[in-house]
């Protein structure tokens, strides 16, 4: 059995807490029309940023750690490189429109 490496893992759980993060700053300082992703726009509408952006997160933690249980090593290579550029388009995005300034 080959044993495998545990970083990718936290790697994962690091990124959805900074994407978290930043699109909560980006929906307190810009309102919730910023965000683009429809399913995270109700989610924040009907339960708040807080709750909406907590659910939503832990469903998507939930669901790479059954992807990582089964063996999939090949998923994280591609759920770590598109959630890490998506927290570089926030990160971005927010220091451009003035928010880190």
């Amino acid at each position: 059995m080959i044993q495998r490496q545990g970083w990718p893992l936290w790697a994962f759980l690091l990124v959805q807490v900074i994407d978290g993060g930043l699109t909560y700053l980006g929906i307190m300082w810009y309102g919730l029309a910023v965000e683009e992703n429809r399913l995270v726009a109700l989610a924040i509408w009907g339960w708040g940023p807080l709750l909406g952006l907590s659910w939503l997160k832990t469903s998507a933690v939930a669901l790479g750690i059954a992807i990582y249980a089964h063996g999939k090593n090949w998923t994280w290579w591609v759920l770590n490189f598109l959630s890490g550029a998506h927290c570089l388009a926030w990160a971005w995005g927010l220091y451009f429109e003035g928010l880190f300034l």
